[in-house]
């Protein structure tokens, strides 16, 4: 279907069929905001006219998930981080995320830093994030840029198996 015949009906249309499904009322309203990014564009390009998401409510059916959130423990995080198979790159990461209050691997794979602080752009909502190098971390931190070659700018964890910014192994950054 042409983008510019795309209705409320339509988008409602796709709503509740992944309701039906059985999709949970969070990944639900996740594809109706992609969707309406891709409208966003639309519109800016004068694609199209109007945004055919604008007041689509989300299906009433929609089941909500509501498992506890799992937390790991420190005795789980300790074991993980002994495990002699666990990449060295994934261990510093872990310990990061954990240290700054659960980043994303997104957010992780967009960290930059220079001296004792660190800043991250976060991808998902482009808000600049700046935090002192904790000192419970900061041996991880200058182990694994010394590691890395001492780059003097730049991500500490550039993407380096798929995706965008791709950086395979022993490739240089």
């Amino acid at each position: 279907m042409p983008v510019n015949e795309i209705r409320r009906l339509h988008v409602r249309g796709v709503l509740d069929s992944a309701a039906a499904e059985g999709y949970a009322r969070s990944t639900i309203k996740h594809l109706l905001v992609d969707i309406a990014s891709v409208f966003k564009d639309l519109l800016a390009d004068e694609i199209v006219a109007t945004d055919p998401t604008k007041h689509v409510p989300l299906p009433a059916g929609a089941k909500v998930d509501r498992r506890e959130r799992v937390r790991v423990t420190d005795a789980e995080f300790a074991k993980l981080l002994e495990s002699p198979t666990l990449d060295v790159e994934l261990a510093i990461m872990a310990v990061m995320s954990r240290c700054l209050g659960g980043m994303r691997a997104s957010d992780l794979h967009a960290l930059d830093w220079s001296a004792n602080t660190l800043v991250v752009v976060r991808p998902k909502t482009e808000r600049r994030d700046t935090f002192s190098l904790p000192p419970d971390v900061r041996a991880f931190v200058e182990g694994w840029h010394w590691q890395a070659g001492e780059p003097t700018s730049g991500a500490i964890f550039p993407v380096r198996r798929g995706g965008e910014g791709r950086r395979d192994e022993g490739e240089a950054e």
